[in-house]
């Protein structure tokens, strides 16, 4: 659970910020067979809290998202992180609500209980990329 001055940080956090979602739906092409991936899926794009959100949406349904980005930003004006131990982590593990898979910038430190899938990787712009991991509990 956050500490009293994380809860502080957090609220005053999301009064000085504006707040949107975005949600995009893809679905794959007819020429396109299930070797391709998933039919249909959606990407949720929020702004707001990361660590708020993840708790309401899906640690308090008990119901993970399939894939969760962990990206800590040093610059990104968050008043905690996302990866091991930060609070984000801690509401999952609180909840027993873990993601199948995570994509995690190689800035960023893994939760525990992930193994790194061989061979696949994200380059995104700037000087960090992400590897995906796979839940092994």
């Amino acid at each position: 659970m956050p500490s009293k001055e994380q809860l502080e940080e957090m609220n005053n956090f999301i009064r000085t910020h504006a707040s949107y979602c975005l949600v995009f739906v893809f679905e794959r092409t007819e020429e396109y067979t299930d070797e391709h991936g998933a039919n249909r899926f959606a990407v949720i794009c929020l702004k707001a809290d990361g660590i708020a959100t993840y708790d309401a949406v899906f640690a308090n349904r008990r119901k993970a998202p399939a894939l969760l980005i962990l990206q800590d930003h040093g610059f990104g004006g968050n008043y905690n992180w996302f990866g091991r131990d930060g609070a984000l982590n801690k509401v999952a593990i609180a909840t027993n609500c873990f993601p199948q898979y995570i994509l995690c910038a190689d800035n960023t430190q893994i939760w525990e209980n992930y193994d790194k899938v061989e061979n696949v990787q994200h380059a995104f712009s700037g000087a960090h990329m992400r590897w995906l991991y796979k839940y092994n509990r």
